[in-house]
Formats: C-alpha cells, structure tokens, sequence
C-alpha cells in the first residue's frame, strides 16, 4: 500500500516535470497549484503531507478524499495531454523497444543495477519483478540517458 501511492505521487510528478521539460506542457492547471503549490517539491510534499494526517492513529495508509480527488484529476490532466497526446502515441514503439532493450540487459546484467534492487533479489524476490520495478523508477530522461550509455557508440576518432 505504502509502495503503491508513494509510486503514484512520485511518478505523477517526475512526468509532470518531465513533459514541462519537453515542452509538452507548460504547466498544470491552476485548480491543481492551488490545492498543491506551483513546484514539484511543494506538490510531493502536500501530498505526503496529506498522506501522513489522514493515516495517523489507523491501520492504514491513505489520503483524504479530497487529495485523492485532487491526484486522481492530476493524472487525468497528465493522461489527456501527455500520456495520450498524438506526439506520445507516436513515440509509443520507441519507448516499447527502449524498456525492452534495458529489460534484457538487466536481466542479463542484475548486478549492474543500485544495491537495494540487487538485494532483492538475492532474499529471494523474483529476478523478472526486480528488474521491471528498477526499469519503472527510472524517470524517461534517467532511462533514455541510461540507454544512450549502453546501447548508442560514442563518437571517437582515429586521430
């Protein structure tokens, strides 16, 4: 559970950062920044503090409905005009072939990945989950970096 919505907020606000980087989008809507501030840091945080007020004194980890809307409407902004816009539908077999590429060089190279995901498997967790949880942390840009180093030449010269 914990695992679950720290992947949402995290994720949600890498690619909002990612698609202002890009050009994509400007910035979100202003019903958004009202509720969350106008950074990525002041959006993590109002959220996990959200998070943590309404998890205090139960057994369970969840936000308020109004935060959980606030996401919920986040991400459907981010799906309308990033996820599904016509340049990301273009560009959707380049990414299936770049996760499909880092997949098959982890899996054949684990210990190439951060030490917390190499522990993992060695307690015993399946060596295919760690592998596509390490790809799924990857912010596009980490992963597109990270791609070029392992699979694109790099210029050399003779002289």
């Amino acid at each position: 559970m914990v695992v679950r919505l720290s992947d949402k907020i995290a994720y949600t606000n890498h690619d909002i950062d990612d698609a202002i980087r890009a050009g994509v989008i400007d910035d979100i809507p202003q019903e958004f920044k009202d509720v969350l501030g106008s950074t990525s840091s002041s959006r993590i945080n109002a959220m996990i503090r959200d998070t943590i007020k309404n998890s205090e004194g139960i057994r369970d980890i969840k936000m308020s409905s109004d935060m959980n809307e606030t996401l919920g409407g986040l991400r459907n902004f981010m799906f309308k005009t990033v996820y599904l816009n016509d340049y990301a539908l273009k560009e959707k077999e380049k990414v299936k072939d770049l996760i499909a590429h880092l997949f098959c060089y982890f899996m054949e190279h684990p210990d190439n990945m951060d030490d917390e995901f190499i522990q993992l498997i060695k307690s015993g967790q399946s060596e295919q989950e760690v592998v596509c949880d390490y790809i799924a942390c990857m912010t596009d840009r980490f992963a597109i970096t990270l791609y070029k180093k392992l699979f694109i030449p790099s210029s050399w010269s003779i002289y």
